[in-house]
């Protein structure tokens, strides 16, 4: 067999020795299985493998990809200080500002008297 062109010759068969998974970087090379979430491949005649979708590559396994917290804690930090601000609302049940609620900048505390008082 000797009308591969720019391919290699392996056995019975032409293979891209550059990407070939049966045949990478050289004949009979064949590349070994990859860790479980992950695609074995075959990459300028080296065997590499590449995760799956949703998994990140650590060390020479896939684990699955976390979500960047931050947007989270956000909408957590968000929610606290909307129910802290309407927990500083005196009299309306919870309605927001410009239905009716008074804001107060001050809080009571025991031991506190008034100022003018």
């Amino acid at each position: 067999m000797d009308d591969c062109g720019s391919l290699a010759v392996c056995g019975r068969t032409c293979a891209d020795l550059q990407s070939s998974l049966e045949n990478c970087g050289g004949c009979g090379n064949v590349c070994p299985p990859p860790p479980n979430y992950a695609t074995a491949v075959c990459q300028a005649g080296g065997c590499d493998f590449v995760c799956n979708a949703g998994y990140v590559r650590e060390g020479g396994s896939c684990v699955p990809e976390m979500a960047d917290p931050r947007p989270l804690i956000t909408d957590l930090i968000a929610y606290y200080l909307e129910a802290l601000w309407e927990r500083t609302i005196v009299g309306t049940g919870g309605a927001g500002v410009g239905e009716g609620a008074q804001r107060h900048d001050h809080v009571a505390r025991p031991g506190c008297r008034a100022l003018g008082v």
